[in-house]
């Protein structure tokens, strides 16, 4: 059985793409570009794993990264493997591989990522493709984390609105009565006021450090994705009251970030801006609108939002990996060390990988 492995980076966007194209289930998540958005943000390596046998592709998209120097570890040369935030995942030409190209793909991923040292990998997976079968002879765990909600926009316009919560329909309806308008903002002339009021919105609801993106990424999301990023702005009288970015890629919109003044917030902008974008949908045609869920995939008041705007749901998964026992156990229990030398905690007990929990003073 003839195969051929090779791993591709951001420098190669034209074969990752053609790779890509060739599979044909893919979304904005696996693109070169996103991927060498992820690079710059976050110190890592960028690269797309092939293995082609019986005229079948099957690839992985993932981040390297450097284990040395995080809390101290003296374990040098190690690295780890994670995911662009959002919902990536292997594809594949085929939706239903054969149990021989599934081994070859485990085996050659498994050789590839031993070649690069890699302690343990991560990977979220897409709601909507099938991957659990991509993955079954690979060693590891797929483990659902959670719901996301959906709006299929097949259906007609009236009968997605149907699906609104009551308070929803009643707040959209509001903020039109109040003068309120939504506009699909194509050069992006809101984009300063939406940055100030996503980074407001985050300190407000207390997000994490992670998802303080700086504004290089959003210049930088806008001019490496182009037409694939669009940006929703909610105006009254000329004031910016709330917006938020999607992507639209293979006919899927995915809501990305967004942020409300709070100055405004009684008059739920975002929800203007969330019906909006579905009757934008609709009309272009595209098949699904992704809300996504929770913070963390929690069942959290960012989920009840969503979830007023539609009944259907997907479940939410990731794929996690411990390549090497032996390095991963001395990694956890170095940073077990440091975490009591320093007086703090981790957040959560099943954090993955173990060693890279965030942390917090000891209360």
């Amino acid at each position: 059985m003839g195969v051929q492995v090779c791993t591709l980076g951001t420098a190669e966007a034209d074969r990752w793409r053609e790779t890509l194209q060739r599979c044909g289930t893919y979304d904005v998540y696996h693109l070169p570009e996103y991927h060498l958005l992820a690079e710059e943000q976050q110190d890592a390596r960028a690269v797309l794993f092939v293995c082609e046998t019986q005229s079948v592709i099957m690839a992985m998209p993932m981040l390297l990264r450097e284990i040395e120097g995080l809390a101290s570890m003296d374990i040098s040369g190690y690295r780890d493997v994670t995911s662009v935030y959002g919902y990536p995942g292997p594809v594949s030409t085929v939706q239903h591989p054969s149990d021989d190209v599934t081994l070859c793909f485990a085996s050659s991923l498994q050789s590839y990522l031993e070649s690069e040292r890699a302690v343990a990998a991560f990977s979220r997976l897409h709601p909507f493709f099938d991957q659990e079968p991509y993955l079954r002879d690979l060693g590891g765990q797929v483990q659902e984390v959670g719901a996301t909600v959906v709006i299929d926009l097949s259906l007609p316009a009236e009968a997605q609105r149907r699906q609104y919560r009551s308070n929803h329909k009643r707040d959209i309806k509001k903020a039109r009565r109040e003068g309120v308008t939504c506009v699909h903002d194509e050069d992006c002339n809101y984009l300063h006021p939406f940055v100030e009021m996503y980074h407001e919105t985050m300190r407000r609801t207390g997000a994490s450090e992670y998802y303080f993106f700086d504004r290089t990424y959003f210049a930088r999301l806008l001019e490496l994705l182009g037409d694939y990023v669009h940006l929703f702005v909610a105006i009254k009288e000329g004031v910016v009251l709330s917006g938020a970015l999607f992507t639209l890629c293979n006919s899927i919109i995915q809501y990305h970030l967004g942020g409300t003044d709070s100055r405004y917030l009684s008059l739920a902008p975002s929800k203007l801006i969330f019906d909006s974008v579905r009757l934008w949908g609709t009309e272009i045609g595209a098949r699904i609108f992704h809300l996504g869920g929770g913070v963390r995939s929690r069942q959290d008041s960012l989920f009840r939002f969503k979830a007023g705007f539609s009944k259907l749901r997907y479940r939410f998964r990731i794929w996690k990996m411990v390549v090497d026992p032996e390095a991963y156990s001395q990694l956890v229990e170095q940073k077990r060390a440091w975490n009591e030398a320093t007086g703090v905690e981790v957040t959560e007990d099943s954090y993955f990988p173990a060693y890279r929990c965030p942390t917090r003073p000891v209360s």
